[in-house]
């Protein structure tokens, strides 16, 4: 026990017993109960220093509930999940709610599509915090809902790994798919690389329409050196390209055969071998050969 104060009562106490109306303690005095026994085990003395109250110690009044609390401005339902939120004047029991909910375990779930762009900073998301993805998949809108929005794999006419590297299907690249080309244009190459190819109508000699049709733009064909080996075949289908020429402006000095072959005739047909420079009597002279002729023509009328 502490020495009384002044010698008229103490400030501190312990017993097995908890004094009760006798004289000795000060107003204030607290005593320790120290009989083992469960309960209250604190008391304050709250009569006279003649003539003690000991009360046991339980928070003090007022001070066990909320509801006791002059701050706060209704009683309390003690809602599950309910925390106490100050309006300025004094605090009011709410439930979380909105882009948040708070249970009564202290668990916080933040509500589906409650985070968006704008309430995140610029590089806060990384790629590790992400839905894991498979291999070579790639996210991809549904209908416009963050909610369905999925996961697929890269398929049909183009394939996709895991390192970004796309790969175009053989075959899948169509005509239609190609660049719009002028009638009777075709791509050239010109070095060997993509980038040298280049877009050309077929002019000169030789004209080609849309369908792929040739058309021979009636300039005279080269036999080429007078004697040389290799033949030239042409095939007239109308009056209009049934001409041939053949221009020799050098004296030939090998054997050369021309051979004129119809499979059928409308009519009669003309062939002429002029001698352009009306320097040779004869335009055809027999040698040791016995030429066969069906028709000769003597002269002009």
């Amino acid at each position: 026990m502490q020495v009384p104060l002044r010698n008229r009562g103490l400030l501190f106490a312990s017993g097995t017993v908890v004094p009760s109306s006798v004289d000795g303690y000060q107003t204030g005095c607290i005593f320790q109960q120290t009989d083992g026994g469960a309960g209250a085990a604190l008391y304050v003395n709250e009569g006279s220093v003649t003539s003690c109250t000991f009360n046991a110690i339980t928070g003090g009044a007022g001070g066990t509930t909320l509801d006791s609390l002059t701050d706060i401005s209704v009683s309390l339902s003690y809602g599950s999940g309910a925390i106490l939120v100050a309006d300025g004047n004094s605090f009011e029991e709410k439930a979380l709610s909105g882009d948040a909910t708070l249970d009564s375990a202290g668990a916080l779930t933040i509500a589906a599509l409650a985070v968006d762009t704008a309430e995140l900073a610029a590089g806060a998301v990384e790629t590790g915090k992400i839905v894991g993805i498979a291999s070579g998949k790639i996210l991809i809108g549904v209908d416009g809902t963050s909610s369905n929005n999925t996961t697929v794999l890269l398929s049909g006419d183009v394939t996709m790994s895991n390192a970004g590297v796309v790969t175009i299907a053989s075959g899948a690249v169509e005509d239609s798919m190609i660049e719009g080309l002028a009638n009777g244009a075709i791509i050239v190459g010109s070095d060997g690389t993509p980038g040298g190819n280049t877009k050309v109508t077929v002019t000169g000699d030789i004209a080609m329409d849309s369908s792929g049709v040739t058309t021979w733009g009636g300039a005279d064909i080269d036999l080429g050196s007078s004697g040389a080996v290799g033949s030239v075949d042409i095939f007239p289908t109308t009056a209009s390209r049934g001409k041939l020429a053949f221009l020799a402006t050098n004296t030939s000095s090998g054997d050369h055969t021309l051979t004129i072959t119809n499979a059928a005739h409308d009519g009669a047909y003309t062939y002429t071998i002029p001698d352009a420079t009306a320097s040779t009597t004869f335009l055809m002279a027999v040698g040791g050969q016995s030429p066969v002729f069906t028709n000769v023509y003597a002269g002009a009328d």
